[in-house]
């Protein structure tokens, strides 16, 4: 993702609790990590430059039925492992590349 300064890389994870085409619930994470099999769905933000994360505590992620793309909506606040005093929202379609 690209913005008129930064640049951006975004996550979107599925683990633990995937059951395929559909909408999961965006809900604040039970532990401040990406890749651990915890069941809940996640959406995060990080600065490129500054590794700087915004994590997903609100919202929702839908994958479409080809499981390759969909539409995210998302509140993201700061995480533990990195603080920030900006909170965001996100809202529009994804797709892997």
């Amino acid at each position: 993702m690209h913005g008129t300064k930064d640049d951006f890389i975004v996550y979107i994870e599925v683990n633990g609790n995937y059951h395929g085409p559909g909408t999961y619930v965006l809900e604040p994470w039970p532990h401040d990590s990406l890749g651990v099999p915890d069941g809940v769905a996640k959406v995060a933000v990080r600065e490129y430059v500054t590794g700087r994360l915004w994590e997903s505590s609100a919202g929702s992620l839908t994958i479409d039925n080809l499981e390759n793309g969909g539409f995210v909506y998302a509140g993201l606040g700061p995480s533990a492992n990195s603080p920030v005093v900006v909170e965001l929202n996100i809202a529009g379609w994804w797709s892997c590349s």
